[in-house]
């Protein structure tokens, strides 16, 4: 309660903005960066969440794993440690402490997720004159914005009105063309009469100060991806699949991609998309016009340390990786000799082996999960699309994440390093492994696992 006042004091008040940073600030239409869409926003003026220093990753909401043929519940035996498929996703994490009703949530949501409802005027959902449960609207005292407690970013709400903020309205991504892309038909001409552009809507927000604030802009990659819910099939309406959490984001027309800020490098005149059908990431061309939901707050990037002993850090999440994939050697500072191919179930099991052989004096290794893998994406660069001096001889190829594809039972996520995609691979695939630990404060013992056991 007291987080969730000091919330509603930061954000109807102003009270914790930065110094010289005014609560409505004008709207700003200047051209961005080439590569970017908007100026980097202020700090976003509410509490931090209580994350150790860290910007946390969000959990990916899968709570069920795969036993090589349907999906389980991960109580079962054969997915504990000792397990044919063992330490997957569910067992680590938010997800996991939310399932064994361990988990502290400021607000709620499904899964490890934590959100707070906002009224359009800035107040908290009951607070001051904001209601407990604000119905979704323009209003002043109806919901118009979803704080996420974990990350610290608030996230616009879509609304069912034909207005400026339509659900199913669709934007061509702004570029520095000569000529304005776009038309005023995709939007419903909601722009002043200007083209149904990201840049002309991210201005219009602006100018309406949405949630008492006028830094909105749209977000990356990596925080787009952060509120997909991997796990989200039970979170369908009226039948529909949608991997994102339909009670604090309602009104999100699933099958269709949310606009980056980031340009696709690996093909011209293109930007990275979110798919919230299935969560996958990809790149579309800037003149396709698609969905968009702004963001608002503090923009986290990795900063890798390398520790010298063949770990890398990072800084912006608390992850420490392997610097060279399995299969390789450390050596030297580098990596030498090609990383291996492995099936799903190798995959996991080389993280077992690396625990038994107290790889680097720990016993925590496992296969990161999709969330933690996307963290290590480098927009800006492809084949491969990481960080090559954290970590070199990357293979531009397919990496195994521990996280069960929801839409297809059979599948698992991985994301290709050469252009940074993701996709779902049946598990007897051969992909690489590169393995990571810490992060996640939480694992499910393998005692509840064997409550149902073999």
């Amino acid at each position: 309660m007291k987080k969730i006042v000091l919330l509603a004091l930061c954000l109807f008040f102003g009270a914790c903005s930065e110094p010289g940073e005014e609560s409505l600030p004008a709207a700003s239409e200047a051209a961005p960066p080439p590569a970017r869409q908007e100026e980097p926003a202020a700090a976003l003026p509410v509490a931090a969440p209580d994350n150790g220093g860290f910007a946390l990753l969000n959990d990916t909401g899968q709570t069920r794993c795969f036993d090589g043929q349907d999906w389980i519940a991960c109580k079962a035996g054969n997915v504990s440690r000792a397990g044919r498929y063992p330490r997957q996703d569910a067992h680590f994490g938010q997800d996991a402490a939310a399932l064994a009703g361990v988990l502290k949530k400021t607000g709620a949501g499904s899964a490890g997720f934590d959100f707070t409802k906002v009224c359009n005027n800035g107040v908290v959902a009951g607070t001051l004159d904001c209601p407990a449960e604000p119905q979704p609207g323009m209003g002043v005292n109806q919901w118009g914005c979803t704080i996420d407690n974990g990350t610290g970013l608030m996230w616009e709400l879509k609304v069912s009105d034909r207005g400026l903020r339509d659900k199913n309205h669709q934007y061509v991504w702004h570029s520095d063309a000569p000529e304005e892309p776009g038309t005023r038909e995709t939007c419903a001409n909601t722009l002043g009469g200007k083209n149904c552009t990201t840049r002309n809507y991210v201005a219009a927000v602006n100018r309406q100060g949405l949630c008492g604030h006028r830094d909105w802009r749209l977000p990356s990659r990596h925080e787009l991806t952060g509120i997909v819910h991997y796990g989200g099939a039970e979170l369908a309406v009226t039948g529909e699949l949608a991997s994102i959490d339909a009670q604090y984001f309602p009104n999100t027309p699933s099958n269709y991609y949310y606009w980056t800020r980031d340009s696709y490098v690996a093909k011209p005149y293109s930007a990275w998309g979110v798919n919230f059908r299935e969560g996958r990431a990809n790149g579309y061309f800037t003149f396709d016009a698609n969905h968009v939901r702004l963001v608002r707050g503090r923009q986290v990037v990795a900063k890798f340390t390398d520790h010298g002993d063949g770990t890398v850090g990072d800084a912006s999440n608390g992850l420490v990786w392997m610097k060279c994939s399995i299969g390789q050697t450390y050596e030297g500072g580098g990596c030498r000799g090609k990383a291996g191919a492995y099936t799903w179930q190798q995959a996991l099991a080389a993280a077992t082996r690396a625990n038994s052989a107290k790889t680097n004096d720990r016993a925590d290794w496992r296969l990161p999960n999709v969330k933690e893998l996307e963290s290590l994406v480098q927009v800006e660069k492809s084949n491969p699309a990481i960080d090559t001096g954290a970590f070199p001889n990357t293979a531009p190829d397919h990496y195994w994440s521990s996280t069960p594809f929801v839409s297809s039972p059979i599948n698992v996520w991985s994301i290709n390093f050469l252009d940074g995609i993701s996709y779902g691979q049946v598990p007897t695939d051969y992909s690489r492994v590169r393995l990571v630990r810490s992060g996640q404060s939480f694992e499910a013992p393998d005692s509840r696992d064997q409550e149902e056991g073999q």
